[in-house]
């Protein structure tokens, strides 16, 4: 995330004091089930469960960091149990032939600012050794503070489309309390058997079945079986790039670090002796996709960053497997920049079981090959995935779009397509906090290989491929965002906009993927409004089952930079947003206020569909 948000997130914490008891309450002042049925889901009969990752720590790291014993797989562990104990699903080894995808994710969530209490006070005297001598004594009187949950997030096997999310926030506060001193671990695990009970229980409500799931202890629970690729594979391509399981978190491109973890990686797979780099990500077993995650920067010292690798069947482009890492904190780049090193080492362990600590002749000297494979992707196609960004006038969306897609086409490196399913490889325009981003997506495995910002960042010598193709991608995109010239201006050139949509007779609506304070309610009201607006409109037959549909609107509550309801419209085969309509609501995080304005939005983003229709008509 961005330095700027942390004022925002600060203000917003003052204004609702918002604490973690707090949150709690607010969500479970209502029913957490929702009350829309999902047939989908009632009809599967299969499942593959996707691990998407815990940030619990491991056991090396301090014991106040760690919220639950069991390390980062006891999610994941815990969930199969359940269901394996339910009965309701059998549980598929590989999402070949599943009817479901189902993630579950541990995520310790935002980090927020909070007053230290008097006991946190002393303890960092003490560490630092401060005494009424010393002059300066760098103790502040407010501390980092994690907001943890659980995401279970259900999706079509086929195309991804999110067909039900559950979500709960596992209680800490209590754990501090002076009289669990001797019991905090104990009351931890229970407070996160809780909230993951309720979950399966959540689950088991919209699934349905001859009887309702048991609830699962820890101690009871043993190591669930990965997916057999994770086990059978040999060849691997290494790609630059976020998956889109689990709650999506912002792709950080400071070259700096992300290049940096890129290329440790490259070089300990590749010189491991495990796994051979594939010849192109279509001919490899498994696609291994790592980023880096900047939080705010709660402290002026030093930031906070993770690492992120999920690996990817190619076949169907399905997460089979995520790895969420901490990065240490330190006040010099170097000492961090080493943290980073024996950070992406760790993980390179806990996948191939090779050793994980660095040696100075694994330190790679050299860039990386870049993740995007030489000689193809002759066909592009260029999606506008972001909607309205923050800050930018919706006209400009199209412009920026327009000087993008002209850009590329002066290259003449590519013949441009119209649909996703005749290229070779999707350039999609994203965005993320209201930043231009730019995916590169394999449209053979249906998988990202490269996240890129404006290149308007003095290029590092540690960057992957430097003059290559993605740098010169980059800077176009930069020039996009950056260019003055207006759409619609005279004699500008306007690049072709996508008829799939416009050509569309069918259509599916994915339920919500909703953000981190997002009421059930709220997800449902969105959901029911844009269903019957849809109806109502009478422009699109609304499709029972994603496979069935020329198009999927899939909705997302998202409330980083204030609270945005974002409506993207995928292609189905190959799941990419072809365009995306967006609407921002004035006040971030009030909920009561977001819950009396749906119904506005709604009609709102209507509004845009309609125009937007008509604007793609050929």
């Amino acid at each position: 995330m961005h330095p700027g948000n942390y004022f925002i997130r600060l203000v917003v914490i003052g204004l609702l004091a918002c604490g973690p008891a707090a949150r709690l309450e607010a969500q479970t002042d209502e029913s957490p089930l929702s009350k829309l049925p999902s047939p989908q889901i009632v009809a599967a009969r299969s499942i593959f469960i996707m691990n998407a990752g815990s940030e619990n720590p491991t056991a090396k790291t301090s014991e106040k960091q760690r919220f639950f014993s069991g390390g980062p797989d006891r999610p994941y562990n815990q969930f199969y149990a359940a269901m394996k104990n339910w009965g309701r699903f059998r549980l598929m080894p590989s999402p070949a032939g599943a009817d479901l995808m189902v993630e579950i994710q541990y995520v310790r969530g935002y980090p927020a600012v909070e007053r230290a209490s008097n006991a946190q006070q002393r303890d960092c005297e003490r560490r630092l050794n401060c005494s009424k001598k010393r002059s300066v004594c760098h103790c502040s009187t407010y501390v980092t503070a994690y907001h943890s949950q659980l995401d279970l997030i259900v999706r079509d096997a086929e195309t991804h489309t999110v067909l039900r999310t559950f979500t709960r926030l596992v209680e800490i506060a209590n754990a501090m309390d002076k009289r669990h001193k001797n019991d905090r671990q104990e009351v931890l695990d229970r407070n996160f058997d809780d909230a993951l009970n309720s979950v399966v229980g959540s689950f088991g409500d919209v699934a349905r079945g001859n009887k309702a799931p048991e609830s699962v202890y820890f101690p009871e629970v043993r190591i669930a079986p990965g997916p057999d690729q994770l086990t059978q594979a040999r060849r691997v391509w290494i790609a630059r790039a976020r998956h889109d399981s689990g709650r999506a978190a912002i792709a950080d491109m400071e070259p700096l670090n992300s290049d940096l973890a890129y290329n440790t990686f490259y070089a300990l797979i590749k010189n491991g002796g495990v796994f051979k780099i594939a010849d192109s990500p279509s001919d490899a077993d498994l696609i291994l996709q790592i980023s880096t995650v900047t939080y705010d920067q709660t402290n002026p010292l030093y930031k906070e960053q993770r690492i992120d690798v999920t690996v990817v069947d190619p076949k169907t482009g399905t997460g089979l497997w995520t790895f969420l890492h901490d990065v240490p904190t330190a006040l010099f780049p170097g000492n961090f920049r080493r943290g980073l090193q024996e950070t992406v080492a760790g993980i390179v362990y806990n996948l191939t079981g090779l050793a994980g600590n660095l040696t100075p002749a694994e330190i790679p000297k050299d860039a990386a090959p870049s993740p995007l494979p030489a000689g193809s992707g002759q066909k592009v196609f260029i999606a506008n995935s972001a909607g309205r960004m923050g800050g930018v006038r919706p006209r400009d969306n199209d412009r920026i779009y327009n000087d993008f897609y002209l850009s590329v086409k002066k290259l003449n490196a590519f013949q441009m397509v119209n649909t996703p399913g005749a290229s070779d490889m999707i350039f999609a325009l994203t965005s993320d906090s209201g930043h231009l981003n730019l995916r590169i997506v394999d449209t053979r495995t249906r998988t990202a290989l490269l996240d890129l910002a404006p290149a308007d960042q003095e290029s590092s010598s540690e960057r992957s491929g430097p003059g290559d193709f993605p740098e010169t991608i980059a800077r176009l995109l930069d020039q996009a965002a950056h260019s003055p010239r207006e759409t619609g201006a005279e004699g500008a050139d306007l690049a072709p906009k996508p008829t799939q949509l416009a050509a569309a007779k069918k259509m599916f609506l994915a339920f919500p993927h909703a953000g981190w304070d997002v009421s059930t309610r709220d997800a449902d009201e969105l959901y029911s409004g844009i269903a019957a607006a849809m109806k109502s409109w009478g422009r699109f037959e609304i499709a029972p089952t994603p496979a069935e549909a020329d198009i999927i609107a899939d909705l997302s509550i998202e409330t980083e930079n204030g609270t945005n309801v974002k409506i993207a419209f995928l292609d189905p085969r190959t799941r990419i947003a072809v365009w995306a309509v967006n609407e921002q609501l004035a006040v971030p995080y009030l909920v009561g206020f977001r819950s009396r304005n749906i119904p506005r939005t709604v009609d709102a983003l209507i509004n845009h569909i309609r125009k937007m229709v008509a604007e793609h008509a050929p």
